[in-house]
């Protein structure tokens, strides 16, 4: 099992029902019932191949009394009794357009836990643009790549600066080694690409370079 699908599975808490949303090979499901984490859980899937796919693996691991495919489009067929949804594994814009499209439904659950594989602030600014509170985050290396993992509620509202769209507002108090290591990097690549555009179409970059530097150098002397 790979460090970023443990590390959303650690996030859920013991004794839910989850709905793993675009589950592809079930994987998560299938961890979170094989440990005895959680009592059942739902792989949910809009294509018939990674659906097809999860059957077989959920077959293989001697669950199928514990975890249930289901082919749905987003959160279009989630049982009811589903009290996490996990979507994990795609852009922060189809990640959103998922909950945008099922706000109602999102008070069903007790967390929503999202790991989206780019632009992370995007997925946080839906989230305080909506009134929701982020409830816990984690930063994760999974060979070459970094991931970070956001969960929220929808019954809470909770206010967000741009420092902590950008950063995490729970990420940047924590500030792991991981997270210092890869915040100084984005910083070093943001700085070579300014230095390549000599100005030109910078603002946004600008914008990040100075909520960077002024972080790292509150807290590492960067």
């Amino acid at each position: 099992m790979n460090i970023r699908i443990q590390a959303a599975a650690d996030l859920v808490k013991e004794g839910r029902i989850p709905a793993d949303i675009g589950t592809d090979h079930g994987y998560l499901p299938i961890l979170l019932t094989e440990t005895g984490r959680c009592p059942k859980a739902y792989a949910c899937d809009i294509a018939p191949g990674p659906l097809s796919a999860a059957v077989n693996n959920i077959r293989r691991s001697g669950l199928e009394d514990k975890v249930t495919a289901i082919m749905s489009d987003g959160l279009d067929h989630v049982p009811a009794d589903a009290d996490v949804v996990c979507i994990c594994g795609m852009g922060a814009h189809t990640a959103c357009e998922i909950l945008e499209r099922d706000l109602s439904k999102l008070t069903q659950f007790r967390e929503i836990i999202v790991q989206v594989n780019d632009d992370v602030p995007y997925l946080r600014q839906w989230i305080a643009d909506h009134g929701y509170r982020i409830l816990a985050e984690k930063i994760v290396r999974d060979r070459a790549h970094v991931y970070e993992i956001v969960m929220f509620t929808a019954d809470e509202g909770g206010a967000y600066s741009e420092e902590e769209i950008f950063l995490g507002p729970l990420l940047m108090r924590e500030a792991s080694n991981t997270y210092l290591q890869y915040r100084t990097k984005q910083l070093q690549k943001i700085r070579e690409i300014l230095h390549l555009r000599k100005g030109r179409n910078s603002e946004e970059l600008l914008r990040q370079e100075k909520i960077l530097d002024h972080y790292l150098n509150s807290n590492c002397g960067e």
